[in-house]
């Protein structure tokens, strides 16, 4: 195991081994570079095609579950704060409340971490006996 000894310099950079190529760039063993290729057949005409069923400028499903986490996270926040300061809001306990009833997220993963944070604000709300009108 290796101990951190303290705060000082670094080490100096070690050149890198091997044939360095003109121009630069980043490629992987085997895959030929941008340049080579042309660059411009990388780029998928799917890659820059609108999703069908949706209309520009409205939020998607997945969009509307982030705005709502990041809400939960304000409101539990606020719940936090205003329970250090000794307060009671009820105000900010009815919003968390409203904001713990939504659609799901489009996106697995995304919808987990949606259900985690409802979950934990419907632990603090019960934890304040806040009951909602379900």
């Amino acid at each position: 195991m290796t101990r951190i000894g303290g705060i000082g310099a670094g080490q100096p950079a070690r050149a890198a081994s091997g044939p360095r190529r003109a121009g630069g760039g980043f490629s992987l063993p085997g895959e030929a570079r941008m340049e080579e290729t042309g660059g411009a057949e990388a780029v998928s005409a799917v890659a820059v095609m609108p999703l069908p069923g949706r209309r520009e400028g409205a939020p998607g499903r997945d969009e509307r579950a982030k705005r709502r986490g990041r809400d939960l996270l304000e409101g539990l926040e606020a719940m936090q704060k205003a329970l250090l300061l000794g307060r009671d809001e009820p105000g900010v306990l009815d919003r968390v409340a409203r904001l713990c009833e939504g659609e799901p997220a489009e996106d697995p993963e995304l919808d987990r971490i949606l259900q985690e944070i409802v979950l934990r604000a419907r632990i603090e709300l019960v934890r304040r006996n806040h009951v909602s009108a379900e």
